[in-house]
């Protein structure tokens, strides 16, 4: 199930967000110089996030912000 189904979005807003989901995704890995891997959870992070209908640059800061103070911090420590 997508990110999109999950939210019970109508079909316009559906598109919407998946578009909104690859550039954000596309400008971290740019900006970040990372290659994107479906198992690495961004989407699942981002899901929360979406579902508060912030605009797409808070999205992406708040999605940045944890990504880059918890979730990078914790991926090395098993």
């Amino acid at each position: 199930m997508s990110v999109s189904d999950k939210l019970g979005n109508d079909e316009d807003e559906k598109v919407s967000v998946v578009a909104d989901l690859e550039s954000m995704v596309t400008f971290f890995c740019k900006s970040r110089q990372e290659a994107y891997s479906s198992d690495n959870g961004w989407l699942d992070l981002m899901q929360p996030l979406l579902a508060l209908k912030l605009n797409k640059s808070d999205i992406y800061n708040c999605f940045y912000a944890l990504n880059n103070k918890y979730i990078t911090r914790f991926v090395g420590i098993h």
